[in-house]
């Protein structure tokens, strides 16, 4: 099973008995049977009618469709089974601050787990840089030693931050001069590697979501992100779980050639965007890592359920 990644524009999108059909210009262009799928991605304009979508929905397969700029994904998930009590239980822990504390923890410590891993794979695959990255690395360490004493939110993310200040400052030693990289910014990116970074999270949030819905928890209501207007607090959450491996990701695509300088605009009032091609080879790739990371949004909400 696979995403279906739809980014060419001016496609439509029907349905014959359980297959999605995609149609160009010049009539049918692909039949791939619902059984074959597990989440479909817009990335283009298409056209598509309400009769597919709730055959998507009925068969268990998430839609997500992206902004062509600036603003939130729609995500349609399919109906929650679980019950009421469930999410009872979520909104009473949030309400209790020693509780909401407790359910934060586990979130940085695997931010701080997965910075680490990446930062010693870099130390081994760019000598070159070993002092800077073992540095980072030891940071995120003895940072994770620390979130046991931390005794107040401000203080985990107070923790999460200077670690994850010193790890990018390492990961961008290592990404060649193509990616742009001189430092962690968003809203908007203003260089190739933020626009990578920046359009990865927006995937991963949207396939936390989903996974919220479908264990039957509320996905704006987190423990570690404080709930806000339009924020999906809990994805945001269980996203510190799996952020590692798309940064991880994004410098190899860099440092391999697979994306290059010139499939990126420069930046403007929208910030560097992507060309057709890059958003190509991004979900391609982000493709080949997201059943592995949709199992590993699937056992940090199910370790939440159990503490909930």
């Amino acid at each position: 099973m696979h995403t279906v990644v739809i980014d060419k524009p001016r496609l439509r999108l029907s349905r014959e008995r359980q297959s999605l059909l995609v149609h160009d210009e010049q009539g049918l262009r692909h039949r791939i049977p619902f059984s074959q799928m597990d989440g479909l991605l817009l990335s283009s304009k298409v056209q598509l009618d309400s009769s597919l979508l709730c055959h998507l929905s009925e068969a268990g397969i998430p839609v997500t469709a992206l902004p062509a700029r600036k603003g939130r994904a729609c995500v349609m998930a399919a109906p929650p089974g679980a019950t009421a009590r469930r999410r009872r239980d979520q909104y009473l822990a949030a309400i209790d601050p020693a509780r909401s504390l407790a359910l934060a923890r586990p979130f940085v410590a695997a931010r701080l787990r997965g910075q680490q891993a990446v930062l010693r794979l870099l130390a081994r695959r760019r000598p070159e840089h070993r002092r800077e990255l073992i540095r980072a690395a030891a940071i995120a360490r003895s940072s994770r030693r620390k979130l046991g004493a931390a005794g107040s939110l401000a203080r985990l993310r107070g923790l999460e931050g200077r670690a994850t200040r010193a790890y990018f400052q390492a990961w961008g030693r290592c990404l060649p001069a193509s990616a742009g990289f001189a430092g962690r910014n968003r809203r908007p990116p203003r260089d190739p590697a933020n626009a990578v970074l920046s359009y990865l999270s927006t995937i991963l949030v949207r396939e936390a979501e989903t996974v919220c819905h479908q264990v039957g928890l509320d996905p704006m209501q987190g423990y570690l992100h404080e709930a806000d207007w339009n924020r999906p607090a809990l994805a945001c959450d269980l996203m510190e779980v799996v952020r590692h491996r798309v940064e991880l990701m994004t410098q190899e695509l860099f440092s391999q050639g697979i994306l290059r300088s010139d499939q990126f605009s420069k930046a403007t009032q929208h910030g560097c965007r992507m060309n057709p091609a890059a958003r190509r080879a991004v979900a391609n790739h982000w493709a080949g890592l997201r059943h592995g990371i949709r199992r590993q949004l699937l056992q940090s909400i199910y370790h939440l359920i159990r503490e909930l």
